[in-house]
């Protein structure tokens, strides 16, 4: 994306979730984990998360948006 739109100043941190379970918190949990490691490295923080049948999903993007991250859900899963 980064690429795409030629944005300069954009690092992009991907989480990695592996060996963890698909569940949307492990990616937030992750998310902050990653956010607190460089509190001052990050304008903004951004979930992607796949709409499958997720239990969590909806507590996921509430508790995202407490934090003030931003959160996408994908629709068809990928």
């Amino acid at each position: 994306m980064v690429q795409h739109l030629r944005a300069s100043g954009v690092a992009v941190r991907p989480a990695t979730t592996h060996g963890v379970g698909r569940d949307p918190m492990t990616v937030l949990r992750e998310a902050e984990r990653i956010a607190r490691q460089d509190p001052d490295g990050f304008d903004t923080v951004w979930l992607l998360i796949d709409v499958d049948d997720h239990a969590h999903l909806a507590e996921c993007l509430r508790a995202a948006t407490d934090k003030s991250f931003n959160a996408v859900v994908s629709h068809p899963c990928f």
